[in-house]
């Protein structure tokens, strides 16, 4: 996993030592983003995920590749994928939690606000506002 702290302090020596304007300007917006829990977790999981598909594509782009042999790395991508649907999120949300350690933000995820539906009819019922914490999710 990259060193997010090590990226965070390179983008801030940018802010503080650069003269060209766009990086300038780029740069304080690219350690908010950085900073953001939402951001740690999908570094996380997109990390992951790429991997293994790339390890399979790699060994399928083989010159002698057999029926069978790519039969069981599409299997094992296939299980990989099912094991990350049961256990993904849960790892990455530990990851995210260590990589936040170097960092020191806060471990929570931005509530965004619904967008309410205009009512074309009188009898449709009102919409149900569905806010899930971490420990709904983990």
């Amino acid at each position: 996993m990259p060193c997010i702290k090590e990226v965070h302090d390179a983008l801030d020596e940018v802010v503080e030592e650069t003269d060209d304007p766009k990086a300038k300007s780029e740069a304080p917006s690219l350690v908010n983003e950085i900073k953001s829990y939402e951001f740690l977790v999908a570094l996380a999981i997109w990390y992951d995920v790429p991997f293994a598909v790339n390890s399979v594509s790699k060994n399928l782009q083989a010159e002698k590749m057999y029926l069978g042999m790519a039969s069981q790395l599409l299997q094992g991508l296939v299980q990989f994928f099912e094991q990350f649907r049961n256990e993904g999120f849960v790892a990455a949300i530990m990851i995210a939690r260590e990589m936040n350690e170097r960092l020191d933000i806060e471990q929570t995820f931005e509530i965004v606000k619904q967008r309410k539906k205009r009512k074309m009819f009188d009898y449709e019922g009102e919409d149900e506002h569905v806010l899930e914490s971490t420990e709904q999710i983990c």
